[in-house]
């Protein structure tokens, strides 16, 4: 997902945004619990979006959130390709201020959180991490 969000980013000149596993935990927390409730909804138990991530202890100054439902785990393409159709979700996926990534699934719901970062952000960041990037998530 992260690479097809910077190719799209990449294609209007907007910096690659670099994955975050702390915007995942937060953004995999949100999807579970849309699942588990069968809600399709930008808030959750905890609060909102800004809630979400200041408990994960991201260092936040902006922050952007899409969801998406009734997408199976390999529907990546069919996604992106729905949130660059619209036009709130396409400026969110381009919006050049975010710096940062975070993506949730389960069971046909998907999270995506972008954010800018307070601290010193990387100057060289890929578009396509390489095949071994993981993200250790504890829950």
């Amino acid at each position: 997902m992260l690479c097809l969000v910077n190719r799209e980013r990449a294609i209007v000149s907007a910096k690659p945004l670099i994955l975050d596993d702390r915007l995942a935990k937060a953004a995999q927390l949100h999807s579970e619990y849309m699942a588990l409730t069968n809600n399709f909804t930008h808030e959750d138990e905890i609060g909102d979006l800004r809630q979400r991530i200041t408990e994960q202890l991201f260092p936040w100054w902006v922050v952007g959130e899409i969801i998406a439902r009734e997408f199976e785990e390999d529907e990546v393409i069919n996604v992106i390709d729905a949130w660059m159709k619209s036009a709130n979700h396409r400026a969110n996926i381009l919006n050049d201020q975010y710096t940062h990534f975070g993506l949730g699934y389960k069971d046909g719901f998907w999270t995506v959180n972008f954010a800018q970062s307070t601290d010193p952000v990387q100057t060289h960041v890929p578009i396509c991490p390489g095949n071994n990037v993981k993200i250790g998530i504890q829950l």
